[in-house]
């Protein structure tokens, strides 16, 4: 995974590795507690016993649970990032790069981002900091999804496509899909690529028939 922030307390300099092992190894520990068990909340208790160190320790890393949950976050958007991106930088036709990207996305949201979100609801003060926080860090995502359509339609692949709304759209439907469907992350974003695919027409359209 990517790296992740470091805590308040690291000051100018550089963390030494034991310690940014630790801070990662907490960071980890978190991230499989509240996917885990998403309807508890966030109990700095459970995560310190899960990461194997003290409350104290803990804190000392993440001072606040709004400060390790917005970790988390960042911690997960930085890895679907990066996968998004080598999804989209293969040499494979653009149909089957929009389907390895969807995939990546139903994948991470259903198994990361929903439970995350689900957290927040166990605690009024991250509740609205949540909507912030996914507002910038979208942004990374947007920017795979439009380089993608950007790229289909300069080779053909895609008829035009309105690049400043329908990657916005694309995530709304994966949200949507996972938040509201029982259906496989799997098959979920086969379905939705196989929609997007037929909107967009061009040789996408022809090689998907």
């Amino acid at each position: 995974m990517s790296s992740i922030p470091q805590s308040s307390t690291a000051g100018l300099h550089p963390q030494p590795a034991w310690r940014a092992a630790r801070q990662r190894r907490i960071l980890l520990a978190a991230m499989e507690v509240l996917r885990a068990e998403p309807e508890r909340g966030i109990s700095m208790d459970r995560i310190a016993a899960a990461a194997g160190v003290g409350k104290a320790t803990l804190y000392r890393y993440f001072g606040t649970k709004e400060a390790l949950l917005r970790a988390c976050l960042q911690e997960v958007i930085d890895e679907l990032g990066t996968r998004m991106e080598a999804a989209e930088e293969s040499a494979a036709a653009p149909p089957d790069r929009l389907r390895g990207i969807l995939a990546c996305m139903a994948e991470t949201f259903s198994q990361h981002l929903l439970p995350l979100r689900l957290v927040t609801r166990h605690h009024r003060e991250l509740d609205e900091a949540w909507r912030w926080w996914v507002r910038d860090a979208r942004q990374r995502l947007v920017t795979v999804l439009r380089r993608h359509f950007e790229r289909g339609m300069a080779s053909g692949d895609y008829n035009a496509v309105d690049l400043a709304l329908v990657p916005h759209m694309v995530m709304g439907m994966i949200r949507s899909g996972v938040t509201h469907t029982e259906l496989p992350a799997g098959a979920l974003s086969e379905r939705i690529a196989a929609f997007v695919l037929r909107a967009c027409g061009g040789k996408a359209k022809e090689r998907s028939a």
